[in-house]
């Protein structure tokens, strides 16, 4: 990890690491608790997901006017349009969530940690803090999606009797698109890691450490003794 932008390969193994490793993620593959595991995410899911496109416009507002590949990138993760919240909108529907269920779920402790650290990084006074968590964040999603979409699509494949037609096509897409080789956001993110920062630093950047360790830490589960673990017991056990 001594070159430059070379902790991005390390931090792509870990999370794919930490997903295989995750015992939360891991009900999704039994049919019995994959639905309830899946409803319970997404309630979790929202309130990062409502926040990011505030947390990416902050560090995109503090961009200098030369950071072409930086201003391209979070350009077209931004979501303006809240075209990718629409989708997720769409898979909590799926899961048999309305938007009153989303509103009024309280989040788990790791989950608040995880939004706090996002945001905190984001309004960094150091736009580069602001970009490396932006980018852990949205490699963490594209982790969590290539490990999630087969258990989905298994799920609903065996049960899709239960669905009006398209439901399933419709309610997926916002897992199918993250998890999707994305060729031009991979070379923008290449070239604004090689513009941000000197050819002499090593190591893993402390955003980039902060957003993956609290992402591990929603993926490990509800901690034992928390309010939220109790609600979690009833959700995702039978």
């Amino acid at each position: 990890m001594g070159h430059k932008g070379g902790w991005v390969s390390q931090l792509l193994k870990e999370l794919n690491e930490r997903c295989e490793g995750s015992p939360l993620l891991a009900r999704l593959s039994q049919d019995h608790l994959a639905l309830d595991t899946g409803r319970w995410i997404c309630q979790e899911l929202w309130p990062f997901i409502r926040e990011l496109p505030g947390n990416i416009s902050v560090v995109r507002e503090q961009l200098p006017v030369a950071s072409s590949s930086a201003r391209s990138l979070l350009g077209q993760l931004a979501d303006d349009e809240r075209h990718y919240q629409r989708l997720f909108v769409k898979q909590c529907e799926l899961a048999g969530l309305t938007e009153n269920d989303l509103a009024e779920h309280s989040p788990s402790p790791t989950m608040r940690d995880l939004c706090a650290a996002l945001k905190k990084w984001a309004s960094s006074a150091d736009y580069v803090d602001g970009i490396y968590a932006i980018v852990t964040a949205e490699l963490a999603a594209t982790a969590f999606s290539r490990y999630c979409l087969p258990h989905y699509e298994r799920y609903f494949s065996a049960h899709a009797d239960n669905y009006q037609p398209g439901a399933i096509e419709e309610g997926l897409q916002w897992l199918r698109l993250h998890a999707r080789p994305q060729t031009r956001h991979a070379l923008w993110l290449k070239r604004m890691i090689e513009d941000v920062r000197p050819a002499e630093e090593t190591g893993v950047p402390e955003a980039v450490a902060a957003v993956l360790n609290a992402v591990s830490a929603f993926w490990d589960g509800p901690q034992p003794g928390s309010s939220a673990s109790s609600d979690a017991t009833k959700a995702l056990c039978v």
